[in-house]
């Protein structure tokens, strides 16, 4: 009998630190994203904009043109436009996803933005998206 209480005892100490350490792990902040951009339905816009924390509203900072289409810098992410409508949203982080910009590079052909929570700048070839570092 001795023998089972022993283990009775240390599965409530065991269980006491697994509820311990389950309460306070979701309470770290997720990562930021250091790799390549989310690119979202046109459809999700109007549910990013609701989330919107109520201190602040929807804005933008540019919009050029670019290998045929309209790239428009939110604090919800860049938006792209191709035949007069919204296409894609492109989201630099799941939660905070303000992007500055943009800017064309024409000697290299590619559109850069900076994503605002880790200070990185993307380039856009019209494919594909790569990070850098602030030089």
């Amino acid at each position: 009998m001795a023998a089972f209480r022993q283990i009775g005892v240390s599965a409530r100490w065991l269980t006491s630190i697994l509820l311990l350490l389950t309460l306070t792990v979701p309470l770290r902040p997720e990562a930021p994203n250091t790799g390549p951009l989310d690119g979202l339905p046109a459809r999700e816009v109007r549910s990013l904009i609701q989330q919107i924390p109520n201190y602040t509203s929807f804005s933008y900072s540019g919009s050029p043109f670019f290998k045929g289409k309209l790239y428009v810098t939110t604090n919800i992410g860049l938006l792209e436009f191709e035949h007069g409508r919204m296409s894609k949203v492109y989201r630099v982080q799941k939660q905070y996803s303000v992007v500055s910009g943009p800017w064309i590079d024409r000697a290299d052909e590619l559109l850069w933005v900076v994503d605002d929570q880790t200070h990185e700048m993307l380039s856009f070839d019209g494919t594909s998206w790569r990070r850098v570092l602030m030089p």
